[in-house]
């Protein structure tokens, strides 16, 4: 399961006391305002609540992982807030979403809950499986039935997935597993013909130029997939979305236009 729930917070503001004496010094500060340059109000920032689950989402994971990479990403574009991850354990993260005290979430809200609506980030599912290096002399495709077709294998996988079932399950299919910290590392062992395979999801070759994508080979058979996409209070809209970028808006304004 993944949970990543956000709620606002605004940072705190120094607030200083000046203790103005004699007219003299009052003129000079009046003078000196009246030339102080404005600056851009401050952008509130959203934290976001998460658990574990890497290699998707997780502290240690570079940019905290994928989905939070995408959301990042999206929030660049459509929010007017910023947005910083705060990762909780499960059973806390999810009385956060009962108690209906969140604006965001990466996880699906209870179904009869009317104040949502959903984001999707990429049309295509997320997909986890195994890269290997591409030879041309090899037409078979790579696929397994079962995990242990691999066995007496070299894997690289992120060090965060070692109390993980992915971990568990490679190591139960007797594949030698190799540690790294970003998906990045796994990908470049392979390139270097140090490993056989690395883990990585259907969006890891976006980090490599051209050259190096067409020397590799993602897998036909996938560990599992997960759809891309997030959740919204309506009731949160107008704190999170600049104007015009109000997503069930625009989906209402689109539907109009269809039956006039």
């Amino acid at each position: 399961m993944l949970i990543a729930v956000f709620y606002a917070s605004r940072p705190a503001r120094n607030v200083r006391s000046f203790v103005i004496k004699g007219v003299l010094a009052l003129s000079c500060l009046l003078f000196a305002a009246d030339r102080t340059p404005v600056h851009a109000e401050e952008i509130a920032t959203f934290k976001v609540i998460a658990i574990e689950y890497p290699p998707l989402l997780g502290q240690e994971l570079d940019g905290y992982g994928t989905l939070f990479r995408l959301l990042k990403e999206y929030a660049r574009a459509h929010f007017k807030v910023d947005i910083s991850p705060d990762f909780l354990p499960p059973a806390r993260a999810q009385k956060v979403i009962f108690t209906g005290q969140w604006c965001l979430t990466l996880y699906p809200p209870h179904e009869d809950d009317q104040d949502t609506f959903f984001v999707p980030l990429r049309t295509e599912p997320i997909k986890l499986g195994l890269y290997r290096k591409h030879h041309p002399d090899n037409p078979q495709p790579f696929q397994w039935d079962d995990l242990s077709e691999l066995s007496g294998k070299s894997i690289a996988i992120l060090r965060s997935n070692i109390e993980s079932w992915l971990h568990d399950e490679l190591n139960d299919a007797g594949l030698q597993i190799i540690y790294v910290e970003t998906t990045t590392q796994a990908l470049q062992l392979l390139l270097s013909d140090r490993i056989d395979y690395a883990q990585g999801d259907s969006l890891a070759l976006e980090t490599l130029n051209d050259a190096d994508t067409n020397k590799l080979e993602f897998s036909q058979t996938y560990l599992f997939e997960a759809a891309v996409g997030f959740y919204y209070r309506l009731s949160c809209a107008q704190q999170v979305f600049k104007m015009g970028h109000i997503p069930h808006l625009l989906k209402t304004q689109a539907s109009d236009a269809l039956m006039q």
